[in-house]
């Protein structure tokens, strides 16, 4: 097990912007490994497809950083791995007034799956199924996510593979 504090000084609630929630922590977690597993609970960066599918735009002074839970399993010597994880990007209670439970929060989960090099040694290819998630509160206006819109789902495939001089790139 191991704890991980870095931080930064901007005010927001993370995963959805650029800047690090209200306890000003970029990355804070837990984590805990064994033999082919790791679960990581508190604050932390993902990266997944090169940046292009969820990124942690390291470009940024502060960059991007989720509060959630995620456990890696990667057996070994298999050639795969597997990410599962939820995290909370927006909190509905932060104006202090009463609300029923969840109301106004956005879940974002998924499952991403790096497949190695399953069909050719010198390519890349990940499956994912991600999905955004707001309990229907039609009473709080959520832009893209409101009334009975509750949730955004995808599913994808995502191929990476170098040939010659190019790379080539598929989703």
């Amino acid at each position: 097990a191991r704890i991980v504090p870095q931080s930064t000084g901007s005010w927001n609630v993370g995963g959805s912007s650029l800047t690090d929630a209200s306890f000003n922590m970029h990355e804070g977690l837990i984590q805990i490994a064994g033999d082919g597993f790791r679960l990581d609970a508190g604050r932390f960066e993902m990266v997944y497809g090169d940046h292009f599918i969820i990124g942690n735009v390291g470009w940024n002074e502060t960059g991007r950083s989720f509060d959630g839970m995620r456990l890696h399993i990667a057996p070994e010597a298999s050639g795969y791995w597997v990410d599962l994880f939820t995290s909370w990007i927006a909190e509905g209670a932060v104006d202090g007034t009463p609300k029923p439970f969840g109301a106004g929060d956005r879940v974002f989960s998924g499952i991403y799956a790096g497949l190695g090099h399953l069909i050719a040694d010198d390519m890349d290819l990940d499956a994912y199924a991600l999905s955004l998630v707001q309990p229907r509160t039609p009473d709080i206006a959520v832009p893209g996510i409101n009334g009975d819109t509750g949730y955004l789902f995808t599913l994808g495939l995502r191929s990476k593979r170098r040939i010659g001089i190019f790379d080539a790139r598929a989703e």
